[in-house]
């Protein structure tokens, strides 16, 4: 899954940043692709009882994922969800 997200956030960044012209529903299926990934990440933290994506403790998992998670809440995502209340697990 780390790399399926990761592919996600980084097309949406393509696409809304740097290539040469926009292209609508590239941006769209990538932001709801990515938006998808999130909402499974948030059901497995919430549903976690240690709030980690596997076990009682941080793993490689959480690590990964942390850069792309705080990418996607600061730039990819930005103004197109709210993190807080949509995602309060992923969020956390």
């Amino acid at each position: 899954m780390h790399d399926v997200g990761r592919a996600y956030f980084g097309q949406i960044s393509w696409f809304t940043r740097y290539h040469p012209e926009k292209i609508p529903s590239a941006i769209e299926r990538y932001q709801n692709e990515a938006k998808r990934v999130i909402s499974v990440l948030d059901k497995v933290i919430a549903e976690s009882p240690s709030g980690y994506l596997v076990g009682g403790k941080p793993t490689i998992a959480d690590l990964s994922f942390y850069v792309w998670n705080r990418a996607a809440i600061r730039s990819a995502l930005k103004g197109l969800v709210e993190f807080e209340t949509e995602f309060p697990a992923f969020y956390a």
